[in-house]
């Protein structure tokens, strides 16, 4: 998922116990990128699901923890031996990069697959592409960057600029006024007519003090025709809900008022957002005496501070009344025939959600701690068997998680650390071991977190582990009838991850592991082996974080046989 550039790593590595089912169930890739995709299309990758035991398996369940990323996989039945096959989709309308997990969990005491999927969304207009997966003040300067030094109007400029951009697409004599929707005519700028018209300056020129000079005070994202008198009313009135509603000498106007506020009709709220938001990103103080900002009260100022209100409620109505095609044709007709600039919060809304001073919504600032499975059950195991489950335990946060104590309330189940620590965007795996005696029975505890997460200083994981005398385990690896490489687990790893293969006759097996630019890292196996199933543990040492690929090749009886995989390790 997105979160700023943080990575959300929910991983669960299912069971490591006597069952042994690594490969009961296995995908045809673990780890898919979908590089650099176009922002509001939809992009699909197939996969394919291969059952590797003589009965069937159920598919339970299978998803992703965000929306951005979709699958067409559900509950169903793999047949024995059978192969399913499926997509997983990607989305998005923000220009940001995006990490999230496809969780498939199966029965039969089959551990979950999991599948990282990826992808950096970009926005088709080039206009944009300095602010690629930025968030908070580097979005906002990189905002700023784009549409400062825009082409200034003088104030008398401003009457034939209104009369081209808020023209009446219905009437191209007259303009449309911002506050009532009203039609009036072009030729009836500031006149003492009933249905004269003039400027209006949204973010009142008295909050900051820069009258009618260029830039802001003939900026035209925020200049804009309005009836006269409900001008002269509106004044340099913050913008808030609530208050009397006003009817003007020429009729009803949708608009309401107090002391301190004004809030234009519905159809213009988001409108209205959208030009301050604008003002705020363009006029930092670098090449003016103010910069504008927005607070969340009302009144803003009484002093000509360049601060307006009310932040809040500028959020809710621009969430509230989303972009038309009116906004669209103004924003395109200001760049092209006067300023040659745009209002991005018209092209992109969804700035404002990456911008706290923006929307007033701060962005996490704070560890965050998040486990995976929130319970666990680790099936079914005899009489004298060891059986080990591992936990993800994830920093989602953007300052370093102390996590100072973990313990288990059950002294028969053991844990391998007693505390961790994790920085932004890390995660380390958490070992819980179980050994059985001759005593069958259900047997239980409670492995507690305690962290610095502001949110969740404590975090108690349920585990539930069944021993009976005799059992018969279920999802034990057929005998190799073929030769086989299977997917590391866990992928992506850190440090270290477990590749398991099958060999068909005896063999003399090599498997190495080199890095993306082909220089080999690690030789795991170079030895006379016989035909079964093996395993190998890839420790990444003093590895750096990247793309690396394994390769096993195997000369035996029925031949040579050679096959490549790639594995991600994340420090």
């Amino acid at each position: 998922m997105y979160k700023r550039s943080f990575v959300f790593l929910f991983f669960l590595l299912g069971q490591l116990s006597a069952q042994g089912n690594w490969q009961a169930v296995t995908v045809s890739d673990t780890v898919v990128s979908f590089g650099q995709v176009l922002c509001g299309q939809q992009h699909s990758v197939s996969l394919t699901l291969q059952n590797n035991l003589d009965e069937p398996v159920n598919i339970l369940s299978a998803v992703f923890e965000e929306s951005e990323f979709s699958t067409d996989l559900s509950a169903m039945e793999i047949p024995a031996k059978g192969i399913q096959s499926f997509n997983i989709d990607f989305e998005s309308s923000q220009n940001v990069n995006f990490t999230d997990f496809l969780q498939i969990n199966l029965d039969k005491g089959i551990h979950p697959l999991i599948i990282e999927a990826s992808a950096e969304a970009y926005y088709e207009n080039s206009y944009y592409s300095s602010t690629q997966n930025l968030w908070g003040a580097d979005l906002k300067a990189a905002l700023h960057g784009i549409i400062d030094n825009h082409t200034e109007l003088s104030y008398s400029g401003v009457w034939d600029a209104l009369k081209n951009t808020d023209e009446d697409p219905d009437n191209p004599n007259n303009v449309i006024l911002l506050y009532t929707g009203w039609s009036y005519k072009k030729s009836d700028q500031n006149t003492g007519d009933k249905y004269g018209w003039n400027r209006e300056h949204v973010w009142a020129k008295s909050h900051g003090d820069f009258g009618t000079s260029a830039p802001a005070g003939t900026d035209i994202h925020h200049l804009r025709p309005a009836d006269v008198t409900v001008n002269s009313k509106r004044g340099s009135l913050d913008f808030d809900n609530g208050g009397t509603l006003y009817t003007d000498d020429d009729g009803p106007t949708e608009c309401r008022y107090d002391g301190d506020s004004w809030e234009p009709r519905d159809e213009v709220k988001g409108d209205v957002a959208r030009m301050m938001y604008y003002m705020v990103v363009r006029y930092e103080g670098d090449d003016t005496s103010y910069d504008l900002e927005l607070v969340d009260y009302t009144p803003s100022t009484s002093s000509k501070e360049p601060l307006f209100g009310k932040q809040s409620t500028l959020y809710q109505w621009h969430q509230q009344d989303p972009v038309n095609n009116w906004e669209r044709r103004r924003n395109d007709r200001i760049d092209a025939n006067w300023q040659h600039n745009r209002n991005p919060f018209i092209d992109y809304p969804e700035f404002a959600s990456r911008m706290p001073s923006v929307s007033g919504e701060a962005l996490t600032e704070e560890p965050e701690i998040a486990v995976a499975p929130l319970s666990v059950d680790m099936g079914e195991i005899p009489f004298t068997t060891k059986a080990t489950y591992a936990i993800a335990v994830i920093n989602t946060g953007n300052q370093t998680l102390e996590v100072s104590s973990i313990q288990s309330t059950n002294p028969d189940f053991t844990v391998d650390q007693t505390s961790m620590t994790l920085t932004t965007e890390q995660y380390a795996y958490l070992m819980v071991e179980f050994t059985s005696q001759a005593v069958e029975g259900t047997f239980t505890t409670t492995i507690q977190l305690t962290s610095n997460d502001p949110d969740e200083s404590l975090v108690e994981i349920p585990v539930t582990i069944q021993v009976k005398n005799g059992t018969s385990l279920i999802g034990n690896p057929p005998i190799a009838e073929a030769f086989e490489l299977s997917q590391n687990y866990p992928n992506p790893f850190n440090p270290s991850t477990v590749i398991r293969y099958q060999l068909s006759s005896n063999s003399h097996v090599r498997l190495v592991v080199f890095n993306a630019s082909g220089q080999m890292v690690s030789t795991l196996v170079d030895r006379e082996q016989h035909s079964g199933s093996h395993k190998a543990v890839f420790n990444s040492r003093d590895l750096s974080s990247g793309v690396y690929f394994y390769r096993l090749t195997a000369n035996g009886n029925s031949g040579r046989f050679e096959k490549i995989r790639k594995m991600i390790l994340m420090r």
